[in-house]
C-alpha cells in the first residue's frame, strides 16, 4: 500500500518539507484516486495483485508529487495531466476493494 517512505523514495523533492506536508499530498492523492472509484488495496488484495498494487502506488505517488511540485499554482488542473494515471485507473477500477 503507498506509505509515506514509499512516495519518498519515488519523488524527488525540491524543497524541505515536514512528513506531515508530503502526508497530506499523498492522502489528497489516495482521494483522488478513491473518488475515481479505485479503492487502496487491502494487505490481503496487495498480496494477492502485488503486480496491480504495484500500480496503484505508483499512480499514488505520480498525483502526489504533482500536487507537490504544483502547489501555489492558480487555475491548473492537478491530476488530470499527470503521465500515465488515467489510464491505471481505468486498469484499476473495481479491481480492489479495501477491505479484507
Amino acid at each position: 500500500m503507498a506509505s509515506l517512505e514509499g512516495f519518498k523514495a519515488h519523488a524527488v523533492l525540491d524543497g524541505e518539507f515536514t512528513d506531515q506536508q508530503l502526508q497530506l499530498y499523498l492522502d489528497a492523492a489516495m482521494g483522488y484516486l478513491a473518488a475515481s472509484e479505485v479503492a487502496a488495496p487491502s494487505p490481503s488484495e496487495a498480496r494477492a495483485m502485488p503486480l496491480a498494487a504495484s500500480l496503484y502506488d505508483l499512480a499514488a505517488y505520480q498525483i502526489a508529487t504533482h500536487y507537490c511540485d504544483r502547489r501555489g499554482m492558480v487555475g491548473d488542473n492537478p491530476s488530470a495531466e499527470v503521465f500515465g494515471v488515467q489510464g491505471i485507473i481505468h486498469q484499476l477500477k473495481g479491481k480492489f476493494t479495501g477491505g479484507d
